[in-house]
């Protein structure tokens, strides 16, 4: 096992046959699978579900596949999985991700793990995923705002401008306008 990769002590909390189990099925190609991902994911595997479910997440990661990345996401919403999505898909789950959960460490690595230039779509869903929170809990916006000001396209500061008067929102669309006005001026 250890010649092939399967490292032989579990992580805290993890048992050994669980740990070696998903360590096998994590590196085995997922094209020895019968069956498409969604159909197994709706599947229940008596005494071993999570364990082989979250093997099949990390061997999505592993393996950048787009159909088991797509499934996988909607079982076990992790940033690493957009990665073997085109930047378009990537960004159309997370704005229904952040449509759908409340601000929290997860929404925050989610949108982390979205390629950059965020189109109007995920851009319109984070913006009022800052309002909202602004109202009833604006001491948690800043990591939420600084990514936003980092990943939205400049080219969408009006939009942010005229989204909300609230401080966090323009607050990007000052952000937005700055790299807006420096890509102007680096491409002259």
């Amino acid at each position: 096992m250890e010649r092939d990769g399967v490292r032989q002590k579990p992580p805290r909390g993890t048992g050994e046959r669980a740990w070696w189990l998903q360590q096998i099925i994590a590196r085995a190609p997922l094209c020895v699978w019968d069956h498409p991902p969604a159909r197994l994911l709706a599947m229940k595997i008596p005494d071993w579900d999570a364990e082989v479910k979250g093997a099949w997440v990390r061997a999505a990661v592993l393996q950048r596949d787009p159909e088991w990345a797509r499934a996988m996401f909607g079982w076990d919403p992790i940033a690493d999985l957009l990665v073997a999505l085109p930047p378009a898909e990537q960004q159309e789950l997370a704005a229904r991700f952040v449509a759908e959960h409340d601000l929290d460490s997860q929404l925050i690595m989610v949108l982390g793990g979205v390629s950059s230039h965020w189109g109007e779509g995920l851009a319109t869903a984070v913006l009022r995923k800052i309002v909202k929170v602004n109202t009833t809990q604006p001491w948690n916006l800043a990591e939420l705002v600084k990514l936003a000001g980092e990943h939205i396209d400049p080219d969408l500061h009006e939009l942010a401008e005229d989204f909300s008067p609230a401080e966090p929102v323009q607050k990007v669309a000052a952000l937005l306008r700055f790299r807006a006005d420096m890509y102007k001026e680096l491409h002259r």
